[in-house]
């Protein structure tokens, strides 16, 4: 499925086979990024359809905080209501 807008931009919709997220000692977490000069917070991604992009996460947070405790865990998918 795709669309496209009147400035020729088009925005496909992919299947993906699984959704990974990045994980602290297996419990889901959230990320926000402050600039305390600049006064900016920007809250980063956590949850990819694409397990290299997890990993990647995974092992740039495992570097920055020196420890081996994030993780990379693949979400089941299930109805909400």
């Amino acid at each position: 499925m795709f669309q496209t807008d009147p400035q020729y931009r088009r925005l496909d919709v992919l299947e993906a086979p699984a959704m990974y997220a990045v994980c602290l000692d297996g419990r889901h977490i959230g990320l926000r990024e402050i600039n305390e000069l600049a006064g900016l917070t920007r809250y980063r991604q956590t949850v990819y359809p694409n397990l290299s992009y997890a990993i990647q996460r995974r092992d740039r947070l495992n570097q920055r905080f020196r420890t081996d405790r994030f993780g990379v865990y693949i979400l089941q998918v299930g109805a909400l209501a």
